[in-house]
């Protein structure tokens, strides 16, 4: 029979500045020097996703490398899994992997090889260059956030305890986040404590996309 996975395909290339933890990255220059997404690109990264779920194989291969993927899959208005990968050589990829698999943990006996894959709905957001942030206040700050629009992100500490976080269109819709209620949320992934900003950067140096 035939498969009609359907879609949506965000692409963030400048992050002007989900799932609420922080994840490490990787080096240093890997937020520093990321790649730029084209937007042929993009379209052969989300046929890749839908080509997996569709065929349950990965018949792609990581053409591009973004900064963070985040894959959202749904059933109906259910969403079924939700997986975001930030600073890997494959974050698509993994994602994919992990959201698929937790997906079909979700539906346990309503999974069907055969017809499951088919009502899928799948969101695929990527981000790109990040660009530095930087604010007086808390007030002056939310004046690069435009939720639901840009992703935001802020990092603290650095090596191997540094701390990544990003929020992306699709999560800060889902909470009702305002332009400074972004950056407070991100700031809570990653566990810098809110308060007066300036003191707050000069206290724990967190940086800003």
């Amino acid at each position: 029979m035939a498969f009609c996975v359907t879609g949506v395909l965000l692409i963030f290339n400048t992050l002007p500045l989900g799932n609420a933890r922080g994840q490490e990255a990787t080096s240093e220059n890997s937020i520093e020097t990321p790649e730029t997404i084209t937007p042929d690109q993009a379209a052969r990264a989300f046929e890749r996703v839908r080509t997996f779920i569709r065929d349950g194989r990965d018949g792609g291969t990581p053409e591009v490398r973004p900064t963070v993927a985040n894959l959202s899959i749904y059933l109906g208005g259910e969403r079924l899994s939700e997986e975001r990968v930030m600073f890997t050589d494959d974050p698509v990829g993994e994602a994919m992997v992990r959201a698929y698999r937790n997906a079909k943990r979700a539906l346990g006996d309503r999974f069907d090889a055969r017809t499951t894959p088919g009502a899928l709905t799948i969101q695929l957001e990527m981000g790109g260059a990040w660009t530095p942030r930087s604010a007086p206040d808390w007030a002056a700050l939310g004046v690069f956030s435009k939720p639901g629009v840009h992703g935001v992100a802020a990092r603290v500490g650095t090596g191997g305890n540094e701390r990544v976080g990003a929020l992306l269109p699709s999560t800060q819709m889902r909470y009702g986040l305002g332009p400074l209620g972004v950056w407070r949320r991100v700031c809570a992934e990653i566990g810098v404590p809110l308060g007066i900003l300036g003191d707050v950067v000069k206290a724990t140096g967190v940086r800003f996309y």
